[in-house]
């Protein structure tokens, strides 16, 4: 019976993974119907990796207390204006997806480890998620009107998915609370180590486009 139910744990774990592995263009379409300052607020709720790392750093901000909450989040927004308004002239190709999954592990041991850390600590890995999230928020709007409200819809959702998990989480002082706190953020942890070694068995996989230039090249 227990080795029947951790096979159908490690399929569903695996289902999952398969689904958190975004494209560029899976990861930035917009929803049809929905405006432009809906959609963009939307935007951390259906990306998977973004939510994620939001998650894991909302408990783990909720996990340090009070204290830790009130420098960590403004820290998160702050970052993640920081990181938003910087994609604009930054175009980086692949890194992005990475330093999103390297940065669900991190944070998603420390909700696991459940140790007291320094509010300076937090606030600075919350500063550092807000930057990594918002780096790999571009917009796609085309308007001076329609950038405006894409901007304050992705900030508007960001902040406010972060704010609902941290206070929930502040909130669960007791033991069996706690507890549950942990396994969620094991299953990140799980869920972006599946994700981070398929998304570089497909790299691995993918052939150089300076091995195919230089190949044209002597062709010619």
């Amino acid at each position: 019976m227990i080795a029947g139910d951790r096979r159908r744990a490690s399929r569903a774990l695996l289902v999952l993974a398969l689904a958190l592995r975004p494209t560029f263009a899976e990861a930035h379409s917009p929803i049809q119907g929905l405006g432009t300052f809906y959609n963009y607020f939307l935007h951390p709720f259906v990306v998977p990796v973004h939510a994620m790392l939001l998650i894991a750093s909302a408990l783990m901000l909720g996990q340090q207390g009070r204290a830790s909450a009130r420098m960590g989040l403004p820290a998160l927004a702050l970052g993640f204006l920081c990181g938003e308004l910087a994609s604009r002239w930054l175009t980086p190709d692949g890194a992005p997806l990475i330093a999103l999954l390297v940065g669900s592990l991190v944070v998603g041991g420390a909700v696991v480890l459940d140790r007291k850390l320094p509010i300076a600590l937090s606030a600075l890995m919350g500063a550092l998620v807000g930057v990594a999230i918002g780096l790999d928020s571009g917009t796609d709007a085309l308007t001076f009107r329609e950038s405006v409200m894409a901007f304050a819809g992705l900030s508007a959702g960001v902040v406010y998915l972060a704010l609902v998990i941290t206070g929930l989480t502040v909130g669960a002082a007791r033991g069996w609370q706690r507890v549950g706190v942990r396994i969620v953020g094991s299953w990140i942890i799980a869920a972006s180590i599946l994700v981070l070694a398929l998304s570089l068995a497909s790299h691995a996989k993918r052939p150089p486009a300076a091995a195919g230039t230089q190949a044209r090249v002597a062709q010619c």
